[in-house]
């Protein structure tokens, strides 16, 4: 009986990195559930199953492990713009609002992961190094969904607010996010997405009319 090819060796960088990964996740899962003013080291280190001496080889203290975490929760919404959060296949402009705004909420707004970021935001408001490189990563974030936004609707290139109309949309499906905590029902969102699709096409339908070119007017006979 052959035996099947035994799997590759990883190096020592590979291993390190998977360590890492390791704490990080362990890191975000003991905030998320007892808040970062909880989540010790010694903590993180037995979620991790890693002994404390180890976890500190890879992340010095406690600082630099929840830079590190909150950096991965800021970029675990579209993994550093490889998935793409607002997205639709429909060419109908009210069908694609709503594929659009459910895309963004089952992929980024509704997820439990996105709820323990801001309990990392929230937990660092007396923390102005980490508040500071947090609000840098969300620049990168918010960017990248304003792109894959306004791409997906193009009838607002004409309009001189778009991107003000943009963060408008990200602000409401943000405080929907939140609304989770509360142990809101699935079904308690669905008319206030469905709102949230019509002001949109709504909005599209206003930037079409108004680039529109003026009908000359008529002669009088």
């Amino acid at each position: 009986m052959s035996r099947s090819p035994a799997a590759p060796r990883r190096s020592h960088a590979e291993r390190s990195q998977a360590t890492q990964k390791q704490i990080i996740a362990a890191a975000i899962e003991v905030i998320d559930t007892k808040g970062l003013q909880a989540a010790s080291m010694f903590e993180i280190a037995k979620a991790a199953g890693v002994t404390p001496g180890a976890l500190q080889h890879h992340f010095t203290n406690k600082a630099s492990l929840i830079q590190h975490a909150a950096t991965e929760l800021v970029h675990a919404d579209d993994q550093y713009g490889e998935v793409a959060v607002w997205s639709a296949t429909s060419p109908a402009l009210s069908e694609r609002a709503h594929e659009a705004v459910r895309s963004a909420w089952a992929r980024m707004y509704s997820q439990p992961r996105y709820v323990a970021m801001w309990s990392v935001i929230l937990g660092m408001r007396y923390e102005p190094e980490l508040r500071q490189h947090i609000a840098r990563e969300r620049v990168q974030l918010r960017q990248r969904s304003l792109d894959h936004f306004l791409a997906v609707f193009p009838e607002l290139a004409s309009d001189a607010d778009a991107e003000g109309f943009a963060d408008m949309v990200f602000s409401t499906l943000r405080g929907m996010g939140l609304l989770l905590t509360f142990g809101q029902p699935p079904e308690y969102f669905d008319p206030l997405l469905d709102n949230l699709s019509h002001t949109i096409r709504l909005r599209c339908e206003a930037a079409l009319r108004s680039a529109a070119p003026a009908k000359p007017p008529r002669r009088k006979r």
